[in-house]
């Protein structure tokens, strides 16, 4: 195929030794490697409720935080009620309500177990709870503002969002103020100085970008001037076009960014449908690079995180992400599809040793 490279034999022999290793990609071909994303052998680390459960029919967006050796994820899951309501067919709408957050706790990072049942009751407007994010500091470690933990999620198909608070990550609030912003789906929101950052995707109009909100509070946040942040353009990897419940095609998107910053370089992961050639719909990560968290720099290994072909649990779709700094290294938490029955089948874990920007990578061009 034009433009496609081919494997050598000397690196079949490393991708059938390494197995499970995290992927780097070269024009739709894994390359396994000992540097770079190293998926869990336990396979996933949270998967779908049981019959009747509100998250028994999709599981997807973790939102992991480590505090005195706890990690707490949050995570969306629906749609309540019997899954025959919600067909595989988007296009009654019927998969995008009623999904609630859940929380599940460990103690390793590996073996998590769900509190129960969600967190926060569905009302008229606010009829879909997904993209849990805790607000951060630049590390990824939380922050915390008056002794208490914030939280935004998104409320509704609107991409309105939400603001709750806790005094501990079990128990919480809403704020009276919802929504505090509207339109941006899958915020990502940082405290950096004296400055408030929220990450999202703008699905105001297709292909979905990614923006940037800045305010000196959580109710003062703005687009930046700077917008987008980043674009689909990435043509060798990033799809152009998605298809429709009717075959009929539409302009595909950059979503779930995920924002954080090693030394002095800022990093965002996100991801997008993918150009896999596999004859099904997958979706990959890709990486990029800023000095200030506002001009940023697409990496050109990019992908950087693919779906495994026979995974038996993320051989279509891997995005929602979320990434710690941990034991020294990262610890990235993502939501996997198998089929076009689940929109997301489980949560799955990888990890990375070391620091990310001292990996080489596989061209030598780019930040791997």
């Amino acid at each position: 195929m034009k433009g496609t490279a081919r494997l050598t034999r000397r690196q079949m022999l490393a991708t059938s030794a390494l197995g499970l290793a995290g992927t780097l990609i070269d024009r739709g071909h894994a390359k396994q490697g000992p540097r770079g994303w190293v998926r869990d052998p336990q396979r996933p680390v949270l998967s779908l409720g049981p019959a009747g459960a509100f998250d028994h029919w999709n599981i997807f967006a973790p939102c992991v935080v480590k505090v005195k050796g706890r990690y707490y994820m949050f995570y969306s899951g629906g749609p309540q009620g019997d899954p025959d309501l919600a067909p595989d067919t988007e296009g009654s709408g019927r998969q995008y309500v009623n999904y609630q957050l859940g929380l599940a706790l460990s103690d390793d990072g590996v073996h998590f177990h769900k509190t129960g049942g969600p967190i926060f009751p569905l009302t008229e407007r606010a009829n879909f709870h997904a993209a849990p994010a805790l607000l951060r500091k630049p590390n990824t470690e939380l922050h915390k503002e008056n002794g208490l933990w914030h939280l935004v999620f998104n409320g509704n198909r609107r991409n309105d969002v939400e603001h709750a608070t806790s005094p501990d990550g079990l128990t919480w609030a809403l704020d009276a103020r919802n929504p505090i912003y509207r339109d941006a789906y899958a915020p990502c929101l940082l405290k950096v100085g004296g400055e408030y950052r929220m990450y999202h995707v703008d699905g105001s109009q297709r292909p979905w970008r990614i923006f940037l909100a800045t305010g000196p509070d959580l109710y003062s946040l703005s687009p930046h001037p700077a917008n987008p942040m980043l674009e689909l353009d990435q043509h060798n990897w990033e799809a152009q076009w998605e298809p429709g419940p009717d075959g009929v095609r539409s302009p595909a998107a950059l979503v779930y960014p995920y924002v954080w910053k090693e030394d002095k370089t800022w990093i965002m992961y996100y991801a997008a449908y993918w150009k896999s050639g596999w004859g099904v719909l997958t979706t990959a990560m890709g990486m990029a690079t800023s000095p200030d968290g506002i001009v940023w720099k697409k990496n050109p290994d990019n992908p950087v995180f693919t779906p495994v072909r026979d995974s038996s649990y993320d051989r279509a779709y891997v995005s929602s992400q979320t990434i710690l700094r941990d034991r020294g290294g990262y610890v990235m938490y993502y939501a996997a599809r198998i089929d076009t029955v689940h929109k997301y089948f489980c949560i799955a874990r990888a990890t990375w040793q070391g620091k990310m920007l001292r990996t080489p990578s596989p061209s030598g061009r780019g930040l791997g």
